[in-house]
């Protein structure tokens, strides 16, 4: 699937992750640890026979999550500029909350953006200003949420006859190069708009209420051939492939620092619960969990929340063809906090294979933050990326 370079890159981390990722554990008497390095300590994939492009890998060490946007949107722009078309790119997230985050971000870059599973109407900026209109149409008082709304002719809009025709006669006011890159979500607003008449009348309050309690939240969905950028989960995208991909990572930790709620059946032999034999305790399994009968639990579950971590991660660098872009949080090379970390390491001087070496490059985002520290640092391993003709 993958061009040369990206399948070296591959072939280089994922041995070495697993081996410090072992050591982590191992240094912390977390059981069974040998089953981290076990799984990827011989990985090795073929080099490939892809024609046109040798691949190339970026990654980028950013302030915060803010940053982090903002790199994505530059990279999503850069790619754009070296031949890559927008149908094109895919950007992996662990989860639904995150997709949404990053496409909207993206779409506010002017970008176009569709999601497998599915972008909700209220994230859309022209769904936004239409819903402000309505607001200001139906209480020309409300001062919250008629912030930037379009002007329009209440005399016009007054002679609507129904909800349905008000929304039309609005959306006359809003601009028709947006309106024109936001069709599909004017079809599924004006859908939403025609169940809600047919049930429950041609109320414009009611409408608003219904809107803001739970129309805001419906999706919509997006033809897979559009000309946009691509927001998907990692579990979705298994088995699929893009030429460019764009991983922004989120929090860097092993375990998810609020802990994991579990039914546990602890050993209570030597304690007064022995008498009562095994009893099942739904606990939150956090660090905290150390000098009590929940913390075997808690030293398993943080050896398979670390396999997991570092399989998503095998299966979101292995969807690209031709480019990927790792984009990561602060690197702090003291401690092993997790996956970004090692990948920081990684970079730094950890990889063994002659063959990949990663240079540093001028960042998407300049500028430093409060320390002095810049906003991004960008690696990147096998030159700018250029699409394969």
């Amino acid at each position: 699937r993958s061009a040369k370079n990206i399948v070296r890159f591959i072939n280089a981390l994922y041995p070495y992750a697993s081996e410090e990722l072992y050591r982590k554990l191992a240094s912390d008497d977390v059981p069974d640890t040998g089953k981290i390095k076990d799984i990827y300590i011989s990985t090795c994939q073929g080099m490939p026979g892809i024609s046109g492009t040798d691949g190339s890998v970026d990654i980028t060490f950013c302030d915060d999550r803010k940053v982090q946007e903002q790199v994505l949107c530059e990279a999503v722009g850069a790619a754009l500029a070296r031949g890559f078309s927008q149908r094109d790119i895919a950007v992996l997230v662990r989860t639904r909350a995150d997709g949404e985050k990053y496409a909207r971000a993206i779409g506010d870059a002017g970008y176009s953006v569709i999601s497998n599973d599915s972008l909700r109407l209220g994230y859309n900026p022209f769904i936004q200003q239409l819903v402000k209109g309505l607001y200001l149409f139906s209480d020309p008082s409300d001062t919250i949420h008629t912030y930037e709304a379009p002007s329009f002719d209440r005399g016009e809009i007054s002679r609507a006859r129904n909800l349905g025709e008000t929304v039309r006669y609005m959306l006359r006011y809003l601009p028709e190069a947006e309106a024109q890159a936001s069709t599909a979500y004017i079809i599924a607003f004006l859908d939403l708009v025609r169940d809600y008449e047919s049930e429950n009348g041609d109320s414009l309050d009611g409408f608003l209420q219904f809107w803001e309690e739970t129309g805001r939240s419906q999706s919509v969905q997006c033809s897979p051939d559009s000309d946009a950028v691509t927001v998907i989960t990692i579990h979705k995208a298994k088995g699929l492939e893009y030429p460019f991909v764009i991983i922004p990572f989120g929090k860097d930790e092993l375990m998810r620092s609020q802990g994991v709620e579990a039914w546990v059946a602890p050993d209570t032999g030597g304690t007064v619960l022995g008498p009562t034999g095994k009893m099942l305790f739904k606990v939150n399994l956090t660090g905290s969990s150390k000098n009590t009968l929940f913390y075997d639990s808690y030293q398993k579950e943080r050896l398979m929340s670390c396999i997991d971590t570092l399989n998503t991660t095998y299966v979101a660098t292995t969807r690209p063809t031709q480019a990927m872009h790792l984009i990561c949080g602060k690197f702090n090379s003291s401690s092993v906090t997790g996956i970004q970390s090692v990948i920081g390491n990684f970079v730094n001087g950890g990889c063994a294979d002659p063959e990949v070496r990663f240079e540093e490059m001028p960042p998407y985002v300049d500028g430093k933050n409060a320390k002095g520290d810049p906003l991004a640092v960008r690696y990147n391993f096998g030159g700018e990326p250029v699409k394969a003709v």
